[in-house]
């Protein structure tokens, strides 16, 4: 949760795609992740700042109060998109079909943004000034981590790392990639441009308000924290928002055409698991109606 408020790591794309957070774990695991999201987040959670017992039990509640949300409100969208993904793929993709479906990933995401923002300053409440500064340097040093692991990469290692993403990610998807499509895949990273060092530096900005923000207010910070953690869209650079454009294009386009190259086999795995997961999030969603009317 609290990497998600501190502004997509690796850039939007990849946490729009990523904010169906069940499609982390493979289909057949889906419920079972679902249901114990709470206790998954707040095991995460440790990581970024030390609670004691009390803390801790007020934490859960609000998560548990959060994922109720998310079944009631997010499951009927993702069950949606799910279907708009599935009629899409009856005849090949066109820029405009990746555009909307992106468009929609990215919405779901900012919704659960803001609820987890949300949470997150009603539990700051419970927090000591001292534990809303070491969730911040918390981030700071896994941000320095991420950046570190790729500084000091070449070219060559920079675009090893995309295809492996890439390849990983769609395999997820269409099963067993073919050489063709490896191939592409490799043609498509040779276009992108490295984001590392302008994330970086616009992540480092970000994090600089909003720990001045937690310091300098340690009695009303809850106004000028919201402010800073609305505040990314508002302070990026120029270089970030080239290059971040240029990738998600090129990303867009590879994703595109990597999909409409599918075989008959790929097809069938694709539709089995938008169908998997279809299924699974709508008895999820059942079994919410359930309990309310128990």
């Amino acid at each position: 949760m609290f990497t998600f408020l501190a502004r997509y790591p690796s850039g939007a794309s990849r946490w729009a795609g990523a904010i169906l957070l069940t499609l982390l774990v493979g289909c057949s695991s889906t419920t079972f992740v679902y249901n114990r999201l709470d206790t998954l987040v707040g095991w995460y959670a440790s990581d970024y700042v030390s609670l004691d017992r009390a803390q801790k039990a007020v934490f859960k509640a609000r998560l548990v109060e959060l994922h109720d949300w998310h079944r009631r409100e997010e499951l009927p969208h993702y069950i949606a998109l799910l279907n708009a993904m599935d009629v899409a793929l009856d005849k090949p993709l066109a820029d405009s079909d990746i555009v909307t479906l992106y468009d929609q990933f990215l919405a779901a995401a900012e919704r659960l943004r803001v609820a987890m923002t949300a949470t997150a300053i009603d539990f700051g409440r419970e927090l000591t000034q001292a534990q809303r500064l070491e969730f911040v340097a918390s981030i700071r040093a896994n941000q320095q981590t991420w950046y570190d692991e790729r500084v000091d990469m070449d070219d060559d290692e920079y675009r090893e790392l995309l295809v492996r993403r890439f390849s990983d990610n769609l395999a997820d998807f269409l099963g067993r990639l073919n050489k063709e499509q490896r191939a592409m895949i490799a043609r498509g990273a040779e276009g992108m441009m490295r984001l590392h060092e302008p994330w970086h530096a616009q992540r480092t900005r970000w994090l600089d308000g909003l720990e001045a923000a937690l310091r300098d207010y340690p009695d009303n910070w809850q106004a000028p924290t919201q402010r800073a953690l609305d505040s990314w869209d508002r302070y990026q650079s120029e270089e970030y928002r080239s290059t971040f454009a240029h990738n998600q294009a090129l990303s867009r386009q590879l994703v595109r055409d990597v999909v409409n190259s599918r075989t008959s086999r790929q097809d069938k795995h694709l539709r089995g698991v938008i169908a998997d997961y279809r299924d699974d999030f709508s008895a999820l969603l059942s079994a919410s109606y359930d309990l309310v009317e128990q």
